[in-house]
């Protein structure tokens, strides 16, 4: 039995198909290379990322106890009357300022009612609500600059619920009254 020979057309046909096949075998590898390379790239994105959050979750576990409460951090308010230094940092603020934080911090709770505010700081139990809120939104701008371990939040009442009627239409509906602030506390910034 002879085996017979392919044409010189025949060889050609099937060097163009391995040609044809090897083109389409290297498109693909480029494009997987290229898929690769964007999947390396984003790996390492997250693991920057990963590592920022981290370092994040180390810092704020440190700065819990071990029943899992934030730790106190300690402050030290200076003979100057505006200086409040704490773990190496300070900040200084204006005499009332300063007072606020300091009446916050030694107060029980760290809660002080508006009317305890008043007589503390200006000396005055009917001092002005607005000029409270004013100071203490202020206050807790710059505190927010210098990393302040602390923040000062409202204390509001319990939301009241009242029923009124409409007069023209004589129906009835709930409406809850806004809750007025009552005081103050210094909390823990997260």
């Amino acid at each position: 039995m002879t085996a017979c020979l392919p044409t010189q057309p025949e060889i050609f046909n099937q060097f163009r198909l391995k040609t044809e096949r090897r083109e389409k075998i290297a498109l693909e590898i480029a494009k997987r290379r290229k898929e690769m390379l964007r999947i390396a790239g984003e790996i390492a994105e997250l693991s920057a990322e990963d590592a920022e959050i981290q370092v994040t979750v180390a810092e704020l576990l440190d700065q819990l106890d071990a029943n899992g409460a934030i730790k106190p951090v300690l402050l030290d308010f200076d003979s100057d009357g505006k200086t409040i230094r704490w773990k190496g940092k300070s900040v200084q603020l204006g005499w009332n300022p300063r007072n606020i934080v300091k009446v916050l911090y030694f107060a029980t709770n760290r809660r002080a009612t508006i009317t305890g505010l008043g007589k503390a700081i200006w000396g005055d139990q009917l001092c002005n609500h607005k000029t409270i809120k004013a100071t203490i939104s202020k206050l807790n701008r710059a505190l927010k600059k210098t990393s302040f371990p602390y923040k000062i939040k409202s204390v509001k009442s319990k939301k009241q619920v009242v029923s009124v009627e409409d007069f023209l239409s004589k129906k009835v509906r709930s409406v809850t009254i806004r809750c007025p602030i009552v005081g103050y506390k210094l909390v823990a910034r997260k």
